[in-house]
């Protein structure tokens, strides 16, 4: 199949999109999940400090170096990061964050992107980060491409696991059909029962979660920690924006990791490459004078889990472009 941009879009609403919506349509399924063994570990380390700014419960590993804030996403919380954390502390400060209503925490009224970004703001000045580096996943990478353009000037660089400044396949909506998708997906989001949000993170993590079903297993039972109302605010919140007005704004280095599972694109009109990927990336980031891309593969939406090693190297490759003192 020849690629073209438009091509490529098409193919993301279809696998993204009508994926995600056909998840939460499953009905009341009752299921046994047992944690299968697996080499990939989801506990934290013991946190040197525990705290609140705001909305956001903050978890504090490793000491001097640089700073480094990670932000999970949607549904999910620092567990997601748990090999990353181990590794960053052994040389710098790394702040986790619990977005609200995710991972057991107490959700909060809407909007929540004004309220987690301010309180994000409020975290640096109360405890005096200087130019940190933002490293989010998915809602969290969207979330560092959002502050990047609040004020660049205020961190060092963001790193973006999969997360985008526009919702892939929505690049060509007009505000008002965003507006409108974003209201109906807060519906069709808000009114799940427990049992169908469970058996929508189930569906979603095995078919673009991860690539091993054991960790997929996993992931689903993590995720239904997470209260359904918020995921739907963010969620519908996350779909209304379009950040890419702005990002010629952002000054400061990017890196965006772009997951590539060559399954999940071997047939048409899911027929693409690694190289196509990246490139329809791209094109939704334009404007970034600094801005890399680079592809983790074999690896799905939780790159970070399906290839540790491999995005661990990026990153860590891309912080040591970096000044030693921002």
């Amino acid at each position: 199949m020849k690629f073209t941009p438009a091509a490529l879009v098409a193919a993301l609403i279809s696998a993204t999109l009508s994926v995600s919506m056909t998840a939460i349509l499953v009905l009341g399924l009752a299921r046994e999940r047992a944690i299968a063994s697996t080499s990939i570990s989801l506990t934290l380390p013991t946190p040197n400090a525990t705290f609140r700014s705001g909305s956001l419960l903050v978890q504090q590993f490793g000491s001097g170096g640089r700073n480094i804030v990670l932000i999970p996403g949607l549904s999910s919380g620092p567990w997601e990061f748990a090999s990353m954390i181990r590794s960053f502390a052994q040389h710098n400060t790394v702040y986790a964050l619990t977005l609200p209503g995710f991972d057991g925490t107490p959700a909060i009224a809407s909007p929540y992107l004004p309220r987690v970004t301010s309180d994000f703001w409020a975290l640096l000045q109360s405890h005096h980060l200087q130019k940190p580096v933002v490293i989010g996943h998915s809602l969290g990478g969207t979330l560092a491409y959002l502050l990047a353009e609040q004020h660049a000037q205020r961190l060092q660089a963001i790193v973006s696991i999969d997360g985008l400044p526009v919702f892939p396949g929505t690049e060509a909506f007009t505000a008002a059909t965003r507006a409108a998708r974003a209201k109906a997906m807060l519906g069709m989001f808000a009114s799940l029962t427990p049992a169908q949000f469970a058996a929508s993170n189930a569906r979603y993590m095995a078919s673009i979660g991860t690539r091993d079903p054991r960790l997929a297993e996993r992931l689903a039972i993590e995720a239904d920690r997470s209260d359904p109302a918020a995921m739907a605010e963010f969620a519908s919140e996350d779909l209304a924006l379009d950040l890419r007005p702005k990002l010629s704004t952002i000054t400061i280095p990017v890196l965006l990791l772009s997951p590539y599972f060559a399954a999940d694109f071997s047939t048409p009109p899911m027929q693409f490459s690694a190289s196509q990927k990246a490139a329809y990336y791209a094109l939704l980031t334009p404007g970034i004078a600094h801005e890399k891309i680079v592809t983790i593969s074999p690896a799905r939406h939780y790159a970070q889990l399906d290839q540790p090693q491999e995005t661990q190297d990026a990153i860590d490759a891309f912080l040591t472009s970096l000044p030693t003192s921002p």
